[in-house]
């Protein structure tokens, strides 16, 4: 087999509250100093929703009583290293918090900032994360039957 290597290992979750995006900025290498959402990689014998769920407990202290709602995107975030000849396919999720909700920052971040969420497009670095914010924009936040289809069971509903 030849070409590069596929890769499934990574999720991205992008946090909303009060029609504002939460946005992290690393504090290490790889991206250290980059903005971004939260994301995280894939432990052995743990589902997508499963990570995505453990990481934004991890990286932000976000827990389930926190949660108003979360969805899955309907499009995967593709992207390629190519110093590491991969391409990966990293499942994204929409998590929408109460509009209390303040990030408790762990060691992977320094710093955090609420972006208008009509605005972060100009805050995200990558074109596929501001492809997925135009998703959760357009199909997801207005409720329609977009975001019913994309909407998962509550955290611990099974």
């Amino acid at each position: 087999m030849s070409g590069p290597r596929v890769r499934t290992d990574i999720v991205d979750v992008y946090v909303v509250r009060s029609r504002e995006l939460l946005l992290l900025r690393r504090a290490r290498a790889p991206l250290s100093g980059q903005w971004h959402p939260v994301m995280g990689h894939v432990e052995p014998g743990e589902r997508a929703t499963q990570t995505a769920l453990r990481e934004i407990a991890e990286e932000v202290g976000l827990r389930g009583d926190h949660i108003e709602a979360w969805y899955q995107l309907e499009q995967t975030f593709p992207f390629f290293l190519a110093d590491r000849d991969e391409v990966h396919l990293s499942p994204r999720f929409l998590v929408v918090a109460v509009p209390s909700f303040e990030p408790v920052l762990n060691e992977e971040h320094d710093a955090h900032r609420w972006v208008p969420i009509d605005g972060a497009r100009a805050a995200l670095l990558w074109p596929g994360q501001r492809h997925a914010l135009r998703e959760i924009v357009e199909s997801i936040l207005p409720g329609g039957p977009t975001s019913e289809a994309l909407r998962l069971p509550a955290p611990g509903s099974g």
